[in-house]
């Protein structure tokens, strides 16, 4: 399937619908890799609805759809019994327009169904077959979706046919203000075929894609990724104090994942699974709502961190700027220890002021205050004694000698001064390299530049083709996705911090009359 394609079909199958796209995808990629879906959700919210679009994404397909209830039969779900087997001895069902001759299925309020239709259920949904009296039957299903707004609450009896349910999505109501608006105002009839003639799939193009989907290989990086989502997993088991809080994937399981990567990585036009795809485990591997989050971490945390690894050998690179930088810094930065008068600042927010005469009474000012003191301009502030209590509250302006205050008490001017002390401080004095040093600063510029260039060049030719590819994917968002690119993006920063701290030393013997200081 060509990835346009894909799309196209995909808007085609979303008209009218609003927030509905990444579950639209992942039951058409289902129904490529022959798994099944299970969609939990409040009614009203469109599951019904999101399976019935999947029917006409095919030319000429088939649909079966029932409502569960405690009281439903087998024979409502696979068909009645024939009557004119009965009279052969035979126990059959006619199962013409029923679930077995179905090529989408759709099964709302799935756990309210009895233990026979489960029993036959659990065979259709892992092998695609229905045993019907002495009679196997292949059916041609191609995707079944169950829905509920609850989960199962018998694990002993319900967990089996749960785990047959290799994806897991929870719909919610429509969270966008702008798209609420545009379903108030929308008109369209969502129950209509909503997909063109040219788009549908024929019945062998989907023979001819099975075959491709299996033809998709996984490779080391990938399978290395699920080993540490498994391991991640089972600590994350280990540190849950009920069985029901912890997320078991069986063998099984994992291995109709690989399927379902197979199917994305198809649909892209890719022979071959890709990091970015691994992201649609998170669909996979919970059990219930609230371990979303924790499986997201997982996955991420997985994919960031033990994605692509491109060894560019930068520590040799980084040791040899760092030695350049410091014989650069060394000879033309000198360092002169100076001592400056500054004024005290005490309890981190006053200045300790003296007065030249007995009239005013103060032992403290707000250093904020002084800040905004000037020469011609009087301004009101407060002073303060030893505990901090107001005392005065006058007219000041910055006074004439330095670190002083000017105030008037009784029309005369008081001088008050701000307590100081020496403060050690480093002046940089830029010296001229001699011209000796700065040509063998050049020449090994130069050689370094060389190397950093041929390490760029090694990054660009390492890194893997479809990391140019992310930001299309059908499915992943592309900040998601971005965390391929986590190690990739990582030594790329590196290599341009390093280019920096060579540019940097090589500015200063250049241009030493520049100071960076």
């Amino acid at each position: 399937m060509h990835q346009t394609r894909f799309t196209a079909l995909l808007d085609s199958l979303e008209s009218g619908l609003f927030e509905r796209r990444e579950i639209l995808a992942l039951t058409l990629l289902s129904a490529l890799a022959g798994e099944s879906v299970f969609m939990i959700g409040p009614p009203g919210v469109g599951k019904s609805l999101i399976a019935r679009r999947l029917k006409y994404a095919f030319k000429d397909s088939t649909s079966f759809e029932y409502l569960m209830t405690r009281f439903s039969t087998p024979e409502e779900i696979f068909g009645p019994v024939s009557i004119q087997q009965l009279k052969l001895d035979r126990y059959e069902r006619k199962t013409e327009h029923y679930l077995p001759k179905a090529q989408i299925v759709f099964l709302d309020e799935i756990w309210k169904a009895g233990s026979a239709i489960q029993n036959a259920l659990l065979t259709v949904l892992n092998e695609r077959i229905y045993r019907n009296g002495e009679e196997t039957i292949q059916t041609d299903i191609r995707c079944i979706i169950a829905a509920s707004n609850e989960l199962p609450t018998d694990s002993d009896i319900l967990g089996p046919l749960y785990d047959r349910f290799l994806v897991r999505y929870q719909v919610e109501p429509i969270r966008s203000r702008s798209l609420f608006s545009r379903l108030l105002n929308d008109n369209q009839n969502t129950e209509g075929d909503t997909v063109p003639e040219d788009l549908k799939i024929s019945e062998d193009e989907w023979t001819s894609w099975i075959q491709e989907v299996h033809k998709v290989t996984i490779d080391d990086s990938i399978a290395n990724i699920v080993h540490i989502v498994r391991e991640k997993l089972s600590a994350y088991n280990q540190r849950q104090e009920e069985d029901y809080q912890q997320i078991q994937i069986s063998d099984r399981r994992w291995k109709k994942i690989m399927n379902l990567l197979r199917a994305c990585a198809f649909v892209h036009q890719r022979k071959q699974v890709a990091l970015v795809d691994c992201f649609l485990m998170a669909h996979c591997l919970w059990n219930q709502p609230e371990q979303k989050e924790e499986v997201n971490r997982i996955l991420e945390e997985a994919i960031r961190d033990h994605g692509y690894s491109l060894d560019l050998k930068l520590p040799l690179l980084r040791r040899e700027v760092r030695a350049f930088s410091n014989d650069v810094d060394a000879e033309t930065r000198l360092r002169v220890k100076e001592s400056k008068e500054t004024p005290r600042i005490v309890e981190h927010e006053y200045h300790l002021v003296h007065s030249s005469g007995n009239r005013f009474k103060a032992e403290k000012v707000k250093v904020k205050d002084v800040k905004n003191l000037q020469r011609n301009e009087a301004q009101v502030i407060n002073y303060y004694d030893q505990e901090n209590k107001l005392v005065n509250r006058i007219e000041s302006v910055l006074g004439e000698a330095p670190f002083s205050i000017e105030v008037s008490v009784n029309g005369q001017k008081e001088v008050l001064r701000l307590e100081t002390h020496q403060v050690e401080h480093i002046r940089i004095v830029h010296k001229k390299p001699h011209k000796l040093l700065t040509n063998y600063w050049e020449e090994w510029g130069d050689k370094i530049e060389t190397f950093l260039q041929e390490k760029e060049r090694e990054l660009l030719a390492k890194s893997p083709s479809e990391l140019n590819q992310i930001e299309g994917h059908l499915i992943i968002g592309v900040e998601t996705a971005k965390l391929v690119r986590h190690n990739v993006a990582e030594l790329e920063k590196e290599l341009a911090e390093l280019r920096f701290e060579l540019e940097k030393s090589q500015h200063l013997f250049r241009s030493p009359e520049h100071e960076l200081a």
